[in-house]
């Protein structure tokens, strides 16, 4: 039994391997393979695994750069961000100072109208209280003739109501 079973595992072996070397071919530098498969000798497999393993691991620091990239990328995005916001910034700022100096400006010029003003009023004032010193002379000179004038008036009129008494 156990012949029998070394016999059908040597023959299920065989046709199945005998295929596949009835189809081998010998592969020539920059020729591909076909899809079906391959044999290589053990130095070329041990090449052709190392290779692989070079490959992945190329591959793996392919996908470590493209990562890195990715975070450079977006730090780009970040600094480009941070940038406009700064240019942003900064443009306010110029604006803050152009109004500022558009105040102090507009300052100055109402601080010398209302110096203007000041003057021209301290000149009316001066004006009008040499009138109104004027005017209560005036008054004065008018009460003062008034008083005299009813004075005199009222002596007048005593003396003519006398006189006209007499008669």
């Amino acid at each position: 039994m156990k012949r029998f079973g070394a016999a059908l595992a040597l023959w299920c072996t065989f046709f199945s391997v005998y295929p596949a070397w009835g189809q081998a071919i010998i592969l020539k530098p920059g020729q591909s393979a076909p899809s079906d498969g391959v044999f290589l000798p053990t130095r070329d497999a041990i090449e052709a695994a190392k290779l692989a393993d070079k490959v992945d691991a190329l591959q793996l620091e392919i996908k470590a750069a493209d990562e890195q990239i990715k975070a450079q990328i977006a730090m780009v995005e970040l600094l480009e961000r941070e940038v406009a916001s700064l240019e942003k910034e900064t443009e306010l700022k110029d604006l803050v100072i152009k109004l500022k100096d558009e105040m102090l400006a507009f300052r100055k010029e109402m601080n010398e109208e209302w110096k203007q003003i000041a003057a021209h009023s301290k000149e009316q004032l001066t004006q009008d209280r040499v009138a109104i010193e004027k005017l209560q002379k005036m008054v004065e000179d008018a009460n003062s003739r008034g008083f005299w004038t009813t004075l005199i008036g009222t002596i007048l009129g005593v003396l003519g109501m006398a006189a006209l008494l007499a008669l």
